[in-house]
């Protein structure tokens, strides 16, 4: 859970609430950034954190504003977001496999996933992937080589460039931050 917390000099004219996001590993991602540059603190890494903050409440705007697709729809794909939940480190799914389930074609399939997540689901499966990998990563159990293998990938080259782009490092030296900061000498 990450919270972010303001000063505000005036009154809120709105009570708080909760929305939930559909792509909500996108929003995963940045607030990750955020951290990994909070705990880094590289040169101008306060700029880098207000930017990626920025990024966040603009996308959240954006997406609270727009229209919800409706559950008729939803209902169209929903077998297929369950299997892809259950299955996605054991299996190599496809969309054309996905898209059968649900008794539709592919590029529908792919227009309402898209529609509803805000990204294709190929994407979205290597999303899960990574993200399942990384907390493997944070764990102490897990090798780099046992996370890849545990999320469902088996080659090692591509596992690294896919985390590289969700994390902004490679899925060792990422292990070796985590390992730094659980066990600070």
């Amino acid at each position: 859970c990450y919270a972010v917390n303001f000063d505000i000099e005036n009154e809120l004219s709105e009570k708080p609430f909760v929305f939930h996001t559909k792509d909500y590993i996108k929003f995963f991602e940045l607030f990750k950034n955020a951290e990994y540059s909070w705990k880094n603190q590289k040169s101008s890494y306060s700029l880098k954190c207000k930017a990626l903050l920025y990024e966040i409440l603009y996308k959240m705007q954006t997406e609270y504003s727009i229209d919800y697709l409706n559950n008729e729809k939803y209902e169209k794909i929903k077998k297929a977001v369950n299997y892809i939940h259950e299955h996605y480190t054991t299996e190599q799914l496809s969309v054309n496999t996905l898209s059968e389930m649900c008794n539709i074609t592919p590029e529908y399939f792919r227009q309402i996933f898209k529609s509803q997540f805000g990204v294709s689901p190929i994407k979205y499966i290597n999303e899960l992937k990574i993200k399942h990998a990384e907390e493997l990563l944070k764990s102490d159990i897990s090798s780099v080589t046992d996370a890849m293998i545990m999320s469902g990938y088996s080659d090692i080259s591509y596992f690294s460039r896919e985390f590289k782009k969700m994390y902004g490092t490679s899925p060792k030296k990422y292990k070796s931050l985590q390992n730094i900061h659980a066990n600070p000498k």
